[in-house]
């Protein structure tokens, strides 16, 4: 069927064209055949052209099957009407040929892809077939009756032909005009939408930040009144941290916008580090330990003191990391890191990290974590807000400063971000060692007004009365004379009135906006500000446009929200020094103390690789101790409750239950959940990790582990083709080729190498408990059971089979078993034997040991307890042998 519904709308309207034009060919056509040819058979196919055409148009239009009225009319057509008119209309000598064009004309149009090909290389072995056959069996064509006759019939197809193609390409062509006329229509809408979007953006982006900045310029009074209580004043302080985070929502919606319409600019300029890691520190610090979080900040003294770059979008890049830190981590902390590398005199690295103890992010969903509007799946996620644009930003803006932005997460344990970005060095003295002090408990900063100047008369023009009282509140410490108007109009009668050294300007105004204002004001008759300073206020949150604005001759610009150093700092800037009666070091301006103690945290030292398996894996304890090897649990589920075996459990606890009780006893897989919180927890210790799982056919582990790792990309997870004892061998293996150093790639090598060479079998009491874990049917058990054979199990294709069997007593058709394995291995290179048991006598194990050691000469001989895991599975007094055949001795 065709792809979309616009491109099945073209092809119904070729094919129908070419329908339309096909019929009136297929009526002059007879009418021709009559003149030259009056032939029955002649006639007869233009009367079959015609009938598959017919065909064609009902599949088309009435049943909507376009693509099989294509394949029906050129199947008709190119197949069987033109080569047989090559015979009945003369052969080469008559007008058949052209047809043959026609045919792949057709075929080239119709069809595309693999359907093309084939069709086009059919048409051309049949047009060849018709040829040869027609050139070694000259008496099959049925000639014309002169030549006379042939030119006409020849000339007809020409010209026919010729027609039915200009005819098509025309429709060709006026179909792609249009479809070129829609398609310029829709870039035109779509640009008058973007046009809009922008529009709505900025309009937006004003009307926002309006009341966002009367929130913050009112908490910024209550604040700086030193007679507050320390209940308020930190209430005082939640709000100005959350006006702050909402200012930063908002700037990210109208940066995405202009992302999206590559609008985006880097402004480059001088900053100071310290100032710039103390504004970040201080607006997130509240919101991480609200959550009872801890905030570890570890900033290398060395880096330079002023660097060159633009501040305020690495602030934003490194605030939206600390911010999902905080939303995504429910205990544990976030830890913000910064160090430096010289690259030369002027210019170095920077690398900035926000690692948390977090829910962790899963592989899968890593490569897309930076695209827009994207978020993970899963109910701890959707409970969390967010809007999905964050990270997407972040990554834009790191491409944009020419850096890049990392991800490395421990799925369930935690992320690390990371942003990597060169900057210019302007002042390389190390910014030392800073005090970052908490603000202590009872007590918050006394604010300290930048200057004083009582003979300095300032106009404030603003049409928000609410953004007007703040700035005039903001300024009122500083003894200026202000006076206030809520229009431009209103602002140019004062101006012929009243001298003001500074206008402050809003941009956004009815009737006369910010930039005429300002024409009016520089060229106002008898005016008396015409040299005044203007200052523009402004909510727009795009910095091109600001500076567009810029162009039309302000002297500066205060952002909205106002924050009252910086509107101080501005003034003082174009206040002369003569007018100053006290001023203070504008270098105070954006110096803030932190919410709580700088803590300093050492990176824990990881392991490159470990190796881990399944509990099934009956290993002795201190050897597993030894390789460092953690094993994951099974269930035990038991009528007094479920165990975890390896943990909660042992084969001693269980001997007994299993004995006299083993229906009620069953063994489950973990989850992959499971899994996943076990390699996250591993992947604290280790950088790498091999799982080497029970054979993948051996219940549910497996499959589970595999899906785990899914989550994570460093974590392997190896089938050992074996259960209990042979894993043993395999484990041992993994592990002396680790110790020597091996990667992880070596590591998985040597498990599938040694794997053909481990031979395991185990014998059973009863068939029951591997009937009850689904590996046999139930004709098998009831044969099993009623001739009381033990059957012997042996590991093939990873899994288990019932090879063989044993009858008499168990006790002692276990000695024949140990027997019977050791003559087989009588001669060979031995290298590993390796036997586990759930509960045999000591007495016997001691018989067992003697026998082997009697009879074989091995490297490496065990005996060792099954897990409870493999007891319950396989019944009590369950013996199995696994041996290694090393084919260098």
């Amino acid at each position: 069927m065709p792809k979309n519904l616009t491109e099945y709308n073209i092809r119904e309207k070729f094919l129908k064209k070419l329908i339309d034009i096909g019929v009136i060919m297929c009526f002059l056509g007879m009418i021709e055949q009559i003149v030259v040819q009056p032939c029955i058979k002649s006639i007869m196919l233009m009367v079959l052209l015609f009938v598959s055409l017919i065909i064609g148009y009902i599949l088309s239009s009435t049943l909507n099957r376009t693509d099989l009225a294509e394949i029906v009319i050129g199947v008709a057509a190119i197949y069987v009407v033109f080569p047989l008119m090559y015979f009945t209309n003369g052969g080469i000598t008559g007008g058949a040929p052209v047809w043959f064009v026609l045919g792949m004309f057709y075929i080239i149009c119709i069809f595309d892809g693999i359907e093309m090909y084939l069709f086009l290389i059919l048409a051309i072995l049949d047009d060849i077939v018709v040829y040869l056959i027609g050139y070694k069996y000259p008496k099959l064509i049925i000639p014309i009756k002169s030549d006379a006759l042939a030119v006409l019939d020849s000339m007809f197809a020409i010209v026919f032909i010729g027609i039915f193609l200009g005819m098509i390409m025309k429709f060709q062509l006026k179909s792609y005009s249009k479809a070129r006329e829609v398609a310029i229509y829709q870039k035109n809408e779509t640009e008058k939408i973007s046009a809009s979007r922008s529009t709505f953006f900025a309009n937006m982006s004003h009307e926002i930040r309006t009341p966002i900045n009367t929130i913050i310029g009112l908490d910024e009074m209550i604040l700086r009144d030193d007679t507050i209580s320390d209940e308020v004043a930190e209430n005082a302080a939640v709000i100005q941290n959350a006006g702050i985070m909402l200012l930063s929502l908002v700037n990210d919606i109208l940066d995405f916008s202009q992302i999206e319409n590559k609008k985006m600019r880097i402004y480059e300029v001088s900053y100071n580090t310290q100032e710039m890691f103390s504004e970040l520190i201080s607006v997130i610090r509240n919101r991480i330990e609200s959550k009872g979080l801890a905030f570890y900040v570890n900033i290398e003294r060395t880096l330079p003191s002023v660097m060159r770059g633009d501040p305020k979008r690495i602030k934003q890049v490194l605030l939206n990391i600390l911010v999902n830190a905080a939303k995504y981590t429910k205990e544990g902390s976030v830890t913000l890191t910064a160090n430096a590398e010289s690259i030369s005199d002027k210019r170095c690295k920077i690398t900035v990290s926000v690692a948390d103890t977090g829910i962790g992010i899963k592989k899968e969903v890593i490569d897309r974590i930076f695209d827009s509007f994207s978020r993970a799946d899963g109910s701890e996620i959707n409970r969390i807000e967010g809007t999905g644009l964050g990270l997407s930003i972040c990554k834009q803006l790191m491409d944009l400063m020419g850096g890049e932005i990392t991800v490395d997460s421990i799925y369930t344990k935690g992320s690390v971000f990371s942003i990597v970005l060169e900057q210019d060095i302007i002042d390389g003295s190390p910014i030392g060692n800073i005090d970052f002090l908490a603000r202590k408990e009872g007590e918050h900063t006394k604010f300290k007004h930048l200057f004083e100047a009582p003979d300095v008369r300032v106009l404030v023009v603003d049409d928000n009365d609410a953004s007007r009282m703040v700035t005039v509140k903001l300024l009122r410490g500083t003894k200026v004379q202000i006076d206030e108007a809520n229009s431009a109009l209103e602002a140019l009668n004062l101006t012929c009135q009243k001298y003001y050294n500074i206008i402050l300007l809003d941009y956004m105004m009815p009737e006369i906006n910010g930039v005429e204002a300002l024409q009016k004001i520089k060229q106002q008759e008898n005016g008396l500000c015409r040299g005044s300073q203007v200052l523009l206020m402004t909510a727009e949150g795009e910095r091109n446009v600001i500076n567009d604005i810029m162009q039309e001759g302000f002297d500066g610009y205060i952002e909205k929200p106002l924050e009252g150093n910086r509107l101080e700092a501005s003034i003082m800037s174009h206040i002369p020094n003569e007018f100053l009666e006290y001023c203070i070091d504008t270098h105070y301006v954006s110096e803030k103390s932190l919410a709580g103690d700088m803590q300093e945290k050492a990176d824990v030292l990881k392991k490159r690789l470990i190796i881990t398996t399944d509990c099934v894996c009956d290993i002795p304890i201190e050897e597993a101790k030894s390789m460092s090897v953690k094993q994951v649990y099974q269930y035990i589920n038991t009528p007094g409750g479920r165990f975890k075996d390896t943990v909660e459990i042992g084969i001693d606890n269980i001997s007994d239950m299993i004995l006299n009780d083993r229906k009620k006893i069953s063994v489950s897989a973990v989850s992959v959940e499971d899994y996943e919180d076990f390699f996250a927890t591993r992947l604290t210790e280790a950088k790498e990790l091999i799982h080497i799982s029970v054979a993948m056919n051996f219940g549910k582990s497996y499959y589970n582990a595999s899906n785990a790792a899914k989550c994570f990309g460093s974590v392997n997870v190896v089938n050992s083709g074996q259960v209990s004892c042979g894993m043993r061998i395999v484990l041992k293996y993994a592990a002396q080729k680790l110790s020597e150093g091996a990667t992880a790639k070596e590591v998985i090598t040597t498990i599938n190498s040694i794997q053909g060479r481990i031979k395991a079998e185990f014998l059973l009491d009863s068939i029951e408990p591997f009937y009850e874990n689904g590996f046999v049917g139930k004709r098998k058990k009831i044969i099993f059971e009623a001739l009381n054979l033990h059957p012997i199990l042996v590991v093939k294709r990873s899994s288990l089979h019932i090879r063989s069997f044993m009858v008499g007593d168990f006790e002692k058709a276990r000695v024949r078993f140990v027997k019977r394995t050791v003559k087989k291995l009588k001669g060979r290179p031995i290298s590993d034997i390796n036997i586990s048991h759930s509960g045999i006598p000591v007495k016997e194990q001691e018989l067992i040991a003697a026998i082997i050691e009697k009879n074989v000469n091995c490297d490496d001989f065990v005996i060792e307890k099954s897990s409870v895991t493999n007891a319950c599975i396989s019944g009590p007094g369950t013996i199995g042998i696994a041996t290694y055949i090393d084919k260098q001795k």
